[in-house]
C-alpha cells in the first residue's frame, strides 16, 4: 500500500509547522487522501506546510483544494506555506489563473 501522506508532528505544535509531504500525482483521489491529515494538523498548530518537490503530475481540483486550504487557513488566523515546490505544481497554478495565490514559497536548502 502506498502512502499519500506523511506528517512530522513536532513536540511543540503550536510554534513549529508541521509538514505534510504531499504525493508525485496530485490528482483529485489525492486531495481526499490529504484532507483528514490536513484538518488535523491544522487543528494542531498554526502553521502548516506543504513539501512540494516531488509533485510531477497536477490536476486543476488539486489547485483548487490547495488554494481552499490556504484561504480557509488565513481565515482562522493560520498559515499555509508551500515548500519548495515543483515546477510542475506551479506552472499549473499559473496556468489555471491562480498564481497569485502562489507568488513566493519557502524554500529549504539541504
Amino acid at each position: 500500500m502506498r502512502t499519500l501522506c506523511r506528517t512530522n508532528l513536532p513536540e511543540n505544535r503550536h510554534m513549529n509547522p508541521i509538514t505534510i509531504q504531499l504525493p508525485d500525482c496530485m490528482d483529485i483521489a489525492a486531495c481526499a487522501n490529504l484532507h483528514k491529515s490536513t484538518q488535523d494538523a491544522l487543528a494542531l498548530c498554526h502553521k502548516l506546510e506543504f513539501s512540494a518537490a516531488e509533485v510531477s503530475r497536477v490536476g486543476t481540483p488539486s489547485i483548487q483544494w490547495l488554494v481552499s486550504v490556504m484561504q480557509n487557513a488565513v481565515q482562522n488566523g493560520k498559515a499555509v506555506t508551500l515548500v519548495n515546490p515543483s515546477p510542475v505544481l506551479l506552472a499549473a497554478a499559473h496556468d489555471l489563473g491562480l498564481g497569485a495565490f502562489f507568488p513566493e514559497y519557502k524554500e529549504h536548502t539541504a
